[in-house]
């Protein structure tokens, strides 16, 4: 029985060497580990990462699992440097987004500024061409009341003139008249009173009737002046007709004139209404995407607030925990080497 549990020298020594062995490497692979999960510890705490804590807990409890811990660094290495490819590109995106919005809120902001100050503009243009459009109205009725108030004066005093010419010509007819009646009686101003056979002989040749004479010159003279008042009527009333007609062109080519100004008023009115009514659909659509790139804008901060806050920090973290995963890793190789 005691033979069973002797080993020779010769049998012992290899099965020492393998032990001895053994126990070298053993000894080397926790040294290892405690290096590795020492510098994971290290910059576990510093960064209050879950991962290198982790991992050096792993490293720790496993020192035989090098392997394993070199393909979890690289694994964690990856995913930190996805991560910080990811957060740049969502930092991008946001900052894009944000500074692309806000500059057409700026856009926006100036088109609606422009807008209604244009509007405002059209709305004096609008209220200058109404008045200016009223003014034009009166002038017309004005100038067409006064051509009215202008042809009954010129009929009456047209009637005047008739009355008075034909009454100034019935004068003269009857003065001719009376004219040739005395110029029948008393020969043409000298007729001489002859002696009636049955007269008295007293009374003898009559002289020449001077009061008579004096009565046809009188009419004579009347007549003449009543002519000469007939021709000076009659010149005045040409005189009047031809003003008259005058001043009925110039006011009919005033009214004229003044209808194409106020149908020129009219139509730069109606331009000018158009136009505001252009604008203030330029401007209700503007003040729609104004309100809905505010909300948008607000939005976009309020869903990139983390991302553009930590983002620096995260970066720095992130990049300092790959610098800790690859100082391990490098830690582990160099001993296994």
């Amino acid at each position: 029985t005691t033979e069973i549990y002797t080993l020779s020298l010769h049998d012992a020594l290899p099965i020492f060497k393998k032990a001895f062995g053994f126990a070298q490497i053993r000894a080397v692979n926790h040294k290892k580990s405690r290096k590795a999960s020492a510098l994971l510890q290290a910059s576990g705490t510093k960064l209050k990462s879950a991962k290198l804590l982790a991992l050096a807990d792993l490293s720790a409890r496993m020192p035989k699992a090098f392997e394993k811990i070199i393909k979890a660094i690289d694994k964690f290495i990856k995913e930190n440097e996805k991560t910080l490819e990811d957060d740049l590109m969502k930092k991008n995106t946001c900052d894009g987004s944000i500074a692309e919005t806000k500059a057409k809120i700026d856009e926006l902001k100036a088109t609606k500024d422009v807008t209604e100050k244009q509007i405002e503009h059209l709305d004096m243009q609008i209220e200058k061409l109404t008045t200016d459009i009223e003014t034009a109205t009166t002038k017309i009725a004005d100038t067409e009341q006064e051509m009215k108030d202008v042809t009954y004066a010129r009929k009456q005093e047209h009637a005047a003139f008739l009355e008075e010419t034909a009454a100034n010509k019935g004068s003269i007819e009857i003065l001719l008249k009376t004219q040739e009646i005395l110029q029948e009686v008393f020969g043409q101003g000298t007729a001489l009173a002859q002696v009636p056979a049955d007269q008295p002989e007293k009374f003898a040749e009559y002289k020449q009737n001077e009061k008579s004479t004096g009565v046809i010159t009188m009419i004579k003279s009347i007549i003449t002046k009543t002519k000469e008042a007939v021709a000076n009527d009659t010149t005045e009333e040409n005189e009047a007709t031809a003003q008259y007609e005058q001043m009925m062109q110039t006011l009919n080519e005033l009214i004229t004139d003044t209808k194409k100004e106020k149908t020129s008023l009219e139509e730069e009115k109606a331009a000018a209404e158009s136009e505001k009514e252009n604008e203030e659909g330029i401007l209700t659509a503007t003040v729609g995407e104004l309100e809905s790139a505010t909300i948008f804008l607000e939005g976009e901060e309020k869903r990139c607030d983390f991302i553009l806050k930590n983002f620096d920090i995260r970066y720095k973290a992130i990049n300092e925990e790959i610098e800790a995963l690859k100082s391990a890793k490098i830690a582990l190789e160099e001993d296994a080497n």
